[in-house]
């Protein structure tokens, strides 16, 4: 790689008044450029580099590690979520891993943001509790109720926790909750019986022209 892309720039520079490249050519040289670099100092220090590029069309793409069984390194977009009455809006989409558990305060003024309403309950995972997030959903004059365990004893608002952990914490995850949330599982069945009954009166049809050229 790095002798052609030597004998290009020698190209460039013998015939750049024949020539006439796009931006497109000099991004895309560029970022073959990168990964060359990328790739020697891989070799020469025997480990990993920082922002490495996996793909040149998608150059903005990084290996997000996951740690799971199945895929332990994915590739793509990661988002966070934040969910409103069955509804998921996302809050914040990136291509490199980040994480999503210091993100708590930005969503609840992701939330009122959209609504144009004082968010009242905050229902999130355990890695949401954060120290800073606590903090900021009790510091209100009329606080925010979360559904994080409380640290030591138990707090005044512990109904309240409950009763969103409850709710809220058992609706499905976001991608089965795409399913449920915009009632699809009432769409299926409906077209279920309309299918059902569609063939329950072609049955009779079927029966009846029968009978009639007997």
């Amino acid at each position: 790689m790095e002798k052609l892309i030597g004998q290009l720039d020698e190209l460039e520079r013998d015939h750049s008044k024949k020539l006439s490249f796009d931006g497109f050519y000099h991004k895309r040289h560029n970022i073959i450029k990168s990964v060359l670099n990328q790739q020697r100092q891989m070799y020469d220090n025997s480990g990993s580099v920082s922002e490495r590029i996996v793909s040149i069309d998608k150059h903005y793409i990084r290996p997000i590690v996951r740690g799971k069984e199945i895929k332990a390194v994915e590739f793509g977009a990661k988002v966070n979520l934040i969910q409103v009455d069955g509804l998921n809006f996302v809050e914040h989409i990136a291509f490199k891993a980040f994480n999503e558990g210091t993100r708590g305060m930005s969503s609840i003024q992701y939330a009122q943001v959209l609504f144009r309403k004082r968010v009242t309950h905050f229902a999130a995972d355990a890695i949401y509790a954060t120290n800073k997030t606590r903090k900021y959903c009790s510091s209100h004059t009329v606080p925010i109720y979360t559904s994080f365990v409380p640290k030591g004893k138990k707090s005044k608002d512990e109904k309240q926790r409950k009763s969103i952990t409850i709710s809220e914490r058992s609706k499905p995850e976001p991608n089965k909750q795409r399913y449920y949330g915009y009632s699809l599982e009432y769409i299926r069945q409906m077209l279920s019986d309309w299918l059902k009954g569609n063939l329950v009166s072609s049955k009779k049809q079927h029966n009846q022209i029968k009978t009639s050229t007997v």
